[in-house]
Parts: structure tokens; C-alpha cells; sequence
């Protein structure tokens, strides 16, 4: 089932602050933005070109050929488009299980999409998983039903899904964007500000100065709301601009300009050494014809 409503404490928040009139020219705005919903199953949400920027009640993360994001059961999540690409999906009920006996991840996670992996999703989409095999959706006058597939149909496919689908600790796009709610209000100017121009060089000292307060204190309130520090919290925002960026077709060096950096190849080390892949490959074609 699906239940589509602004979760508490979300109301309108990631929208105003990334996709506003506020965004900076220089960087295209995705204008269509899915309403908040929530599934009772698991769901991966991936894409075969560009990507998808995935919005969670405290969280953003960007989905692309070669990372996928994984939605657990309950969670409220809203998406929108990068480019051209498209959102395809595969759900997996509770109690389904990897070949060794563990159980996929009950947190958000990105997952890698390694070539068995591309090839074995395509098969899936829009299906689901469940104990007893795979699932497809049919409408009958009006009303939306589960149907099992053929048997062992899909057998290969859910043996690679469900292997596939862990949390390798790819946390570096998954931005913390404390909800509106819960937020400690003195930290909304720089919040605001940082989302809109990650580039900015202001320091944390500088941000003290501003709020009237103390580096130290600034860096405990931060850090109670997003579990980082103000360097690693701007970091992340920053990786996440630079995503989008790239899955609008910009180029590296253009996006290192635009994230503040003299050097292409220091931002181009930055981006490898956090997330494990050149920022040229992250949009790589993963899912080409086969």
C-alpha cells in the first residue's frame, strides 16, 4: 500500500530549500517533485540514466546508474527527476532474506550497482519480492493487485537482488536536513544559507560571529541535529550539489568551480576518497543496452 501525505515535522521544507526560486542560476532547477509517500514493503528506487534526487524526512540522497537507494518499509520519502532520468522500482516484502540469512538493511542506504547487478534489475522493475517468489502488479477494474509470477521466472534475478541490496556504508550523499520541526532555531541561518550556496567560504568561526555564539557551541548543536560536525555536515551538502550537478551533464571542472575549488583534481581526489568512485563514473551507463 501506498500512503502519500507530508510526514510530520517535513511540511514543504527539502522543497523550499532545493528546489526554490533561492537556487542559483547556474544550476538548472528540477521542477517535478512527487508528493511524500511511504510503502508497507521495502523499496529500491533506481534509474538507468542521469539520475533521481531522493528526499527523506531528514536526509537527501541522489540515485544514480551506478547507486541505487534503498527505501525501508514506513519510510516517508518524496523523489524528483535529474535530466532525463527515470525512476523504476523493486519492492521487497518483510522476512525476505539474502542467501546466508540476513535480512536487508532497516535503515536508508545507497547501493552499489555492480554489473550483475544492472543486468539483474531490469527484470525486476516495478515487480516484488516476497518469501515465496516474485510478485508483479495487475489492474483489474480499477483496483491494483499482486498476481505471483511464473515459476523460477525470476529466480536468477531475486538471487542477485537480494545479495545485492546491503548497506556498504555509502553515507557520503545522504545530507542530513534537520526537519523544520525539530530543528534548533538558532542554526536556520546558516542551515538555509548553506544549502543554498554550498560553495560559500564562510568558516565555522565565521558562523559563530554571526549567530552570536561560540564555534564550540555552534558544532554541538549542529552535530545533535545531523551527527556531524559543521566541516563534514558542509561537506556532504556539497557532494550532494556536486551530484545533481554532474547528472545534469556539467563537467567535472565546471562543477569544481562552482563548489569553490581552484583545483579540478583536488576536488576530483575529494570526491573518489569519500565516495569511492571518480565524479566521472558516477553517472556511468550502467544500465547500457545488453
Amino acid at each position: 500500500m501506498l500512503t502519500s501525505k507530508v510526514p510530520a515535522g517535513a511540511s514543504g521544507e527539502l522543497r523550499t530549500a532545493r528546489h526554490g526560486e533561492a537556487r542559483r542560476p547556474d544550476l538548472r532547477p528540477v521542477r517535478e517533485l512527487t508528493a511524500w509517500q511511504q510503502h508497507d514493503d521495502g523499496e529500491l528506487l533506481w534509474t538507468r540514466s542521469t539520475g533521481l534526487t531522493v528526499f527523506m524526512a531528514t536526509s537527501v540522497w541522489v540515485a544514480a546508474p551506478t547507486r541505487a537507494i534503498w527505501i525501508p518499509a514506513g519510510c516517508w520519502h518524496q523523489y524528483s527527476r535529474l535530466g532525463s532520468g527515470v525512476p523504476e522500482s523493486t519492492f521487497a516484502r518483510a522476512g525476505v532474506e539474502t542467501a546466508a540469512g540476513s535480512a536487508l538493511p532497516v535503515e536508508p542506504c545507497a547501493v552499489h550497482i555492480s554489473r550483475a547487478f544492472a543486468a539483474a534489475l531490469p527484470h525486476l522493475s516495478g515487480a516484488r519480492i516476497g518469501a515465496s517468489g516474485v510478485e508483479l502488479r495487475q489492474t483489474t477494474n480499477a483496483f491494483e493487485h499482486w498476481v505471483p509470477a511464473a515459476d523460477g521466472q525470476h529466480a536468477e534475478a531475486v538471487r542477485v537482488f537480494c545479495e545485492g541490496v546491503k548497506d556498504e556504508g555509502m553515507a557520503a550523499l545522504a545530507s542530513p536536513f534537520p526537519g523544520r520541526g525539530g530543528c534548533d532555531a538558532r542554526l536556520r541561518p546558516l542551515l538555509d544559507s548553506v544549502r543554498r550556496d554550498p560553495a560559500a567560504a564562510r568558516t565555522l568561526v565565521d558562523w559563530a560571529r554571526i549567530l552570536r555564539l561560540s564555534p564550540a557551541t555552534v558544532n554541538r548543536a549542529l552535530q545533535r541535529e545531523t551527527g556531524l560536525s559543521f566541516g563534514a555536515w558542509r561537506r556532504q551538502v556539497r557532494l550532494l550539489d556536486a551530484t545533481e550537478r554532474l547528472a545534469l551533464g556539467q563537467s567535472v571542472p565546471r562543477v569544481a568551480r562552482c563548489l569553490g575549488y581552484r583545483s579540478t583534481a583536488k576536488f576530483a581526489a575529494m570526491f573518489e576518497r569519500v565516495v569511492g568512485i571518480k565524479p566521472a563514473e558516477y553517472f556511468a551507463p550502467s544500465f547500457a543496452a545488453r
